[in-house]
Parts: structure tokens; sequence; C-alpha cells
């Protein structure tokens, strides 16, 4: 396990990171979607999984489905909190899963679980 404490994103180059974060991960907020279909269009589009929700990492560390997967560890914040963080660290979290296929990211650490 490695870690990274704050300020992930030092020195980085600048992404559009609304465009990113759209291309490349699968979100089904404010959707009711099983957990077998996020699984599947996951697989099938090469996507990440961002979730807060157990369920998906147990799934990856069982399974290895979904392959790449983005835990979210803050506690209960809103949905513009959440892509502030994300938006801020994005090169990090891109670079992160780019050496682990199992990142999480909290308020002040992001951390690739190998």
């Amino acid at each position: 396990m490695r870690s990274c404490r704050e300020g992930f994103a030092h020195g980085c180059e600048r992404l559009d990171t609304t465009r990113y974060i759209r291309w490349t991960c699968l979100s089904a907020i404010g959707r009711r979607i099983q957990h077998s279909t996020l699984l599947e269009i996951a697989s099938r589009e090469h996507r990440v999984v961002v979730t807060k929700d157990d369920d998906f990492v147990q799934s990856h560390l069982i399974s290895g489905k979904p392959e790449r997967l983005l835990l979210v560890t803050t506690g209960n914040i809103g949905n513009a909190e959440l892509e502030r963080l994300l938006s801020a660290n994005v090169v990090s979290i891109v670079n992160a899963l780019e050496s682990g296929n199992l990142v999480e990211i909290g308020p002040n650490v992001l951390t690739i679980h190998d």
C-alpha cells in the first residue's frame, strides 16, 4: 500500500477534469441500477468505478470485478464537494490508477492498494 498526503496534484499538467471524469468513470448517481449491470458496463467499456460502497470493494478483491476501482472515503459529503475533491486531484488519481487497480481517496490522502 502506497500513500500520498496533502497536495496530491503538485506539479502536474492541467487536464480537462470534467471531460476526463465523464469519459473514464462510470456514474450511477441518482439512478437505480444493479451492481451487476455496472460491473458489466465497466468491464466492457474499460471504465473506472467510483464508489463509496464496500460491496464493490469486496467484489474487486474476490473476483477482480470491477477491474479498476476508486473508493471514496470522505464520509458524508455533498456531490459538489466530492466533485471539487476529484477535480482538484484528477491527475494524481489517474497516475494512481496506472500504478494500482484499487485506489482510495479521502479528504487529505490518496492511497494505492496493491
